[in-house]
């Protein structure tokens, strides 16, 4: 069944309404009013829907059961990692969030090679890297 993510402000009253990309998404998939799909706020929460109508443009689907997301974790982890040198910053965080990882923070110390200047020239280690979206 697809799994689509989304805000949920976007479902009011039992019904979701999907504009955009998302719109776009469910026109790829070919997917025909009737057929069903869940959608996840990111919240923990999951929708499953029944697709009412469907452009490229919006989509509009029927809530048909709300359910606590079981892939969500029970616990919020957070990660501390000494700043990388290199070219890891990326790699480092693309396997903490397939992990679960809640939060990623990076700090400076004594032992690291890279000072927080030169990483945050090469990175901008200030903006903050959706952990589930």
């Amino acid at each position: 069944m697809p799994r689509f993510f989304m805000a949920g402000t976007n479902i009011l009253g039992g019904t979701a309404i999907m504009r955009g990309r998302d719109a776009e998404h469910v026109h790829v998939l070919r997917l025909r009013p009737g057929e069903d799909m869940i959608i996840c706020d990111g919240q923990g929460t999951d929708y499953k829907c029944r697709l009412v109508k469907a452009d490229k443009e919006q989509v509009e689907a029927e809530v048909i059961e709300v359910v606590r997301c079981p892939a969500e974790p029970s616990v919020k982890v957070t990660v501390l990692c000494g700043l990388p040198k290199g070219d890891k910053t990326d790699y480092i965080i693309q396997k903490c969030v397939e992990a679960g990882a809640y939060e990623i923070l990076f700090f400076a110390s004594s032992r690291c090679i890279t000072s927080f200047f030169t990483a945050a020239a090469r990175v901008s280690l200030l903006t903050v890297y959706p952990s589930r979206s």
